[in-house]
């Protein structure tokens, strides 16, 4: 990637670059596996083999690259979340899901693999028009999200401003 870099550089670079085309592990196991379950107390929201490979991935450029994904990805999970957030009382469903795909694979990208997996749980409940309004869902895809920036707060190189 080429400096200055934006969001949509970011994400393309992080799509093509994904080794898993979708966050399989936690895909895979299924919305029960998911649905009424806090994450266990002490379990990383960061898949540690997926920010490993993130790191290698950028290699060379070291702790300030790292530490800009991170902003980036922050940045545009905000204004995700932001929109979630805001069409939530008009029920706007487009919106939500919309969102929620964009926050997907990025989330992916920097480990966020069970993040990932409730942006599809949304995702799937709103393109059922017979499935009930999934509030559970959402209502896990915002406090996921705000355990991963936490999370993505800490790992972030600290030598480096954003």
């Amino acid at each position: 990637m080429s400096k200055p870099i934006s969001l949509e550089a970011l994400r393309q670079s992080l799509e093509r670059y994904q080794t898993h085309q979708e966050p399989r592990a936690a895909v895979d196991a299924g919305p029960s596996a998911r649905e009424g379950r806090e994450a266990p107390p002490g379990e990383e929201p960061i898949d540690p083999a997926v920010w490993r490979e993130l790191v290698d991935l950028v290699g060379s450029e070291g702790e300030a690259a790292v530490a800009e994904l991170v902003d980036l990805y922050l940045e545009d999970a905000m204004q995700r979340v932001g929109a979630i957030v805001r069409a939530l009382p008009t029920g706007d469903a487009a919106k939500i899901g919309m969102a929620a795909h964009a926050l997907r694979s990025p989330s992916a990208s920097l480990g966020a693999l069970r993040l990932a997996a409730f942006c599809r749980d949304v995702e799937d409940a709103l393109r059922d028009t017979a499935a009930p309004w999934p509030h559970e869902s959402i209502d896990q895809l915002l406090q996921e999200s705000g355990r991963v920036t936490e999370a993505l707060r800490r790992r972030r190189p600290s030598g480096v401003l954003g």
